[in-house]
């Protein structure tokens, strides 16, 4: 039996056309083999004189047991990467471990080609759209709405677009924190959320961009970002028992606000609205 578990995942992002691929990867009983190392590298199609590579990946694995591995061949996976590093002081923003690179050997006729590598870590609870929720869970569905929205205006403050905000982009893992002060920086305002528990990370930035609070189009795409997230919060191939009528309030208000820049009085309506969100008991 195998010491290891690797296996390809589902495609988060609906904006992007790149090629990429992503690999879960378990390593929880620590024994694994050389022989079964190799087959590791040959899924990823690293090759084997890429030791200093396979090593760094092993020793990650023993730190953490279980990552995500996301691989391409374009320039989006070293971008992602970049804009990573950038939203790193922002809470809400998945953390990447690290960034390397090798020679691409699957394409003859590339000569200098390589293939990039993102290892990140795996959130065993999933996503807010593929997240079982139950009745009593309402309240923590809520509030990871609430932390996903005050992260995305977050780094929109701070001069940055997600790009591509959607409830596959939205994982969800346990905390020990009961409240999360987000410091809304071009606001001049700290709002605080209860977590009850559980806490949404923000991932996938191929999408992401810079943008300026000056430009009347970027503060469109931001409410138009934030409408894709609430429109797809609704579609029953992520959350089977939403009730769509207590979105309608949400809709509305970043309907009216669509061309202003984010202030205090639409985030406190925001929550507000966000509050009335329910289910359809079973």
């Amino acid at each position: 039996m195998a010491n290891y578990e690797i296996r390809k995942l589902h495609k988060n992002t609906l904006a992007s056309r790149n090629e990429t691929n992503k690999y879960y990867l378990g390593d929880t009983s620590q024994n694994t083999t050389m022989e079964e190392w190799i087959k590791i590298l040959n899924t990823l199609k690293m090759p084997l004189e890429e030791y200093d590579k396979s090593q760094i990946l092993l020793e990650v694995l023993k730190k953490h047991h279980e990552i995500v591995i996301k691989i391409g061949d374009d320039n989006s996976i070293q971008r992602e990467y970049q804009y990573a590093r950038e939203l790193y002081p922002i809470k809400g923003f998945v953390k990447f471990i690290c960034y390397m690179t090798y020679p691409d050997k699957t394409k003859s006729n590339s000569a200098g080609s390589t293939m990039k590598i993102i290892l990140m870590p795996y959130f065993p609870l999933g996503s807010i759209g593929l997240y079982k929720w139950r009745d009593d869970e309402i309240h923590i569905f809520q509030s990871c709405i609430k932390h996903a929205f005050l992260s995305h205006i977050n780094a929109f403050t701070c001069g940055y677009l997600h790009g591509d905000f959607h409830p596959g982009n939205v994982l969800l893992k346990t905390t020990k924190h009961t409240t999360l002060d987000y410091d809304l920086d071009g606001i001049g305002q700290i709002v605080g959320v209860e977590t009850h528990g559980i806490r949404p990370w923000m991932m996938d930035f191929e999408n992401t961009r810079e943008i300026s609070r000056d430009n009347k189009s970027d503060i469109m795409d931001y409410y138009f970002d934030i409408q894709k997230f609430i429109i797809l919060l609704q579609d029953h191939r992520f959350i089977q028992r939403i009730d769509k009528r207590t979105f309608i309030p949400i809709s509305r208000i970043i309907h009216t606000n669509m061309t202003t820049y984010p202030n205090m009085e639409f985030i406190e309506q925001m929550m507000l609205a966000i509050d009335g969100i329910s289910f359809i008991s079973e």
